[in-house]
């Protein structure tokens, strides 16, 4: 990824709402992610962080 990564084009190409597989994790739209320099937690339901 470069420093100031290009935009979209603006064709109207793409897909929303869909299910992305990333290092054998499936994310679905909606779910929550939660990361810091330790690890990351994806919960599909937000978390009472207080």
């Amino acid at each position: 990824m470069a420093a100031i990564p290009a935009g979209a084009d603006g064709e109207g190409i793409g897909e929303s709402d869909i299910r992305v597989n990333f290092g054998g994790v499936t994310f679905f739209s909606g779910d929550h992610l939660y990361a810091d320099n330790t690890g990351i937690i994806l919960s599909e339901e937000p978390l009472d962080l207080e």
